[in-house]
C-alpha cells in the first residue's frame, strides 16, 4: 500500500480531526496521511497535539497552511508534494477505508486511461437511536471525448473530488481550478469536477469505499441556492469564467485548436447540470446506478454473515454517535 496518498483537507474542525484519526487506527490505514490544516491558531494548536496523540500507529504528515490560503491553494500544494503514482483526498468528516481505496488504486495501475476510481458509498444519518442508510452513487464515466464525458458527467452529476486519483492529473486539475478560486462555491465545485472529468476516464469498484455522514455541518455554506444563482446579474459572467477554465484544459490536453466551441461545449454542459439542479425530476438514472443502489443494500444485509465488516462499520457507526 505504498503507491498512494490520503490528503484530508481541514479548517476550524478539530472534533472531526479526532475521529477521522481514530477511523484510519481502527481501519488500520498503512497509506501515507497527509492533514492539509488551514486552521485558525486555535483549531491548529489542537490538530497538532491530535496527531501526536492518536497518530503513532499511522504514517502521517502533519502539514500547516495560513488560514489565507485557499482551499484549493492548499489541495494543490499538497497534492504537489506527494511522492506516489496516487492520491485520495479525504474530507475530515468522512470515513473512507483502505480495502476500497486500494481497489481503487488496483484498477488505475491496470487502466491507464483510468484517472480516478470512486467505490461503493453510503450516507449515514444519525435518527435518535436508528442510523439511516442511503445509497451515494456514482456514474462510470468512459467516453473518449473529453467534451462526450463533460456533457454526460453534468447530466449525471456525483462529485468525483473525494475519489482516488492519479497524482499528475489531479494535481494538473487542481492547478487549473487555482485561476477560478474565487468563484461562487457551488459552481467552484463543477468547476474542480470537471476539471478531472476532462482529463480521463472515471470508474467504480464495488469494493466499501466510504460512509459519508449527514449532519448540519456538511450543509453547504454557501448562502446562494441555484434558483437564487440563475437569476443572478453575475451569472452570466460566472457561467463563462467558469467555462474558459474549463475550455483551456480541454485545448491544452487535447491539441484542440477551436477554443470557441471548447467553451460553447462547457457553457451547454454546466446548463444542462443548472436545469437538473433545478428541475431534479429531468436528472437521469444510468442501470449501473440502480445496480449501485442494489449493491449497497445487499451489502448491508450480509453483514450477519461477515464479523470483519460488520466490525468495521461498527466502529463507524461509533464514532458517529
Amino acid at each position: 500500500m505504498t503507491n498512494t496518498t490520503v490528503i484530508v483537507p481541514t479548517y476550524n474542525r478539530s472534533h472531526f480531526i479526532e475521529r477521522c484519526l481514530l477511523h484510519f487506527n481502527y481501519d488500520e490505514t498503512r497509506f501515507q496521511i497527509v492533514i492539509a490544516d488551514g486552521s485558525g491558531t486555535e483549531h491548529g494548536k489542537r490538530n497538532q497535539e491530535l496527531v501526536a496523540e492518536l497518530g503513532g500507529n499511522l504514517n502521517i504528515h502533519y502539514e500547516s497552511y495560513s488560514s489565507k490560503v485557499s482551499f484549493v491553494e492548499r489541495c494543490h500544494d499538497a497534492v504537489r508534494q506527494v511522492n506516489t503514482k496516487f492520491a485520495a483526498f479525504h474530507a475530515d468528516d468522512d470515513f473512507m477505508y483502505s480495502s476500497g481505496i486500494e481497489a481503487a488504486s488496483l484498477l488505475m495501475s491496470d487502466k491507464p486511461d483510468v484517472i480516478a476510481v470512486q467505490g461503493m458509498s453510503a450516507i449515514v444519518r444519525k435518527e435518535d437511536n436508528n442510523f439511516r442508510v442511503m445509497p451515494y452513487l456514482y456514474s462510470p464515466i468512459t467516453q473518449k471525448s473529453p467534451i462526450d464525458r463533460l456533457a454526460w458527467h453534468m447530466r449525471a452529476y456525483r462529485p468525483t473530488f473525494y475519489s482516488t486519483h492519479r497524482k499528475e492529473t489531479l494535481e494538473t486539475a487542481l492547478k487549473q481550478a487555482i485561476l477560478v478560486r474565487d468563484l461562487w462555491p457551488r459552481f467552484f465545485e463543477l468547476v474542480l469536477s470537471a476539471l478531472i472529468i476532462v482529463q480521463g476516464k472515471v470508474e467504480y469498484v464495488d469494493n466499501l469505499y466510504a460512509i459519508r455522514e449527514s449532519h448540519l455541518e456538511a450543509t453547504s455554506q454557501n448562502d446562494m441556492n441555484w434558483a437564487s444563482m440563475a437569476i443572478d446579474d453575475n451569472f452570466s459572467a460566472v457561467l463563462t469564467k467558469s467555462a474558459n477554465c474549463v475550455a483551456g484544459l480541454i485545448c491544452q490536453m487535447d491539441g484542440m485548436q477551436d477554443h470557441a466551441k471548447a467553451v460553447t461545449s462547457s457553457k451547454k454542459a454546466f446548463l444542462e447540470f443548472v436545469k437538473i439542479a433545478l428541475v431534479p425530476s429531468t436528472r437521469p438514472f444510468p442501470r449501473e446506478l440502480v445496480d449501485q443502489s442494489w449493491s449497497v443494500h445487499d451489502y448491508f444485509d450480509s453483514l450477519s454473515t461477515s464479523s470483519k465488516e460488520r466490525n468495521r462499520l461498527l466502529n463507524t457507526f461509533r464514532l458517529m454517535m
